[in-house]
């Protein structure tokens, strides 16, 4: 599968390089540049290129903001109409909640386990979105996980992820 990744940091890289060792095609994006160079796969410098390329997108960013606006630049004209997108940041339910406003198959997939449980395959991921988008990101992500939890509609991975920080 086609698969772009957008935040190749801490959690990112791991992630994205455990997709690829699972026989994906990922290709990767970062803003930083050392993030960008320090990944092991295939990489690119345009958010273009991610849309291009890609039938899945998942993107691991510091916050709401830097995910609505990665979705708000020209980058949305370029997506196939049948992608899905996984959100596996944390950035809580109001946010997420306007990102599942796109017009596009979304999941939001935030994770718990840590940097160490990223490179180690160990994360767990908690899939909130309708129900055939969650068992599409559940199909892909099983493999590179720990465990995969369903905890319901859109947004609900989001909350999921707030009563466990708690």
């Amino acid at each position: 599968m086609n698969i772009g990744f957008v935040g190749l940091g801490h959690m990112g890289r791991p992630m994205a390089e455990s997709l690829a060792q699972n026989g994906h095609d990922v290709l990767g994006y970062d803003a930083y540049t050392p993030a960008l160079e320090n990944f092991s796969g295939n990489k690119t410098q345009q958010l273009r290129d991610i849309a291009q390329h890609s039938q899945v997108i998942i993107t691991m960013l510091p916050s709401g903001h830097e995910l609505m606006s990665i979705y708000q630049q020209a980058f949305l004209k370029e997506l196939s109409a049948d992608v899905l997108l996984i959100d596996c940041s944390t950035i809580g339910p109001i946010i997420s909640q306007q990102w599942h406003e796109l017009p596009y198959a979304t999941v939001d997939a935030p994770v718990s386990g840590g940097v160490i449980a990223a490179q180690n395959h160990q994360l767990t991921y908690m899939l909130g979105g309708q129900a055939p988008d969650v068992e599409n990101a559940a199909r892909l992500l099983n493999p590179i996980s720990h465990k995969t939890i369903k905890t319901g509609g859109p947004g609900s991975g989001q909350m999921a992820k707030i009563c466990n920080n708690m």
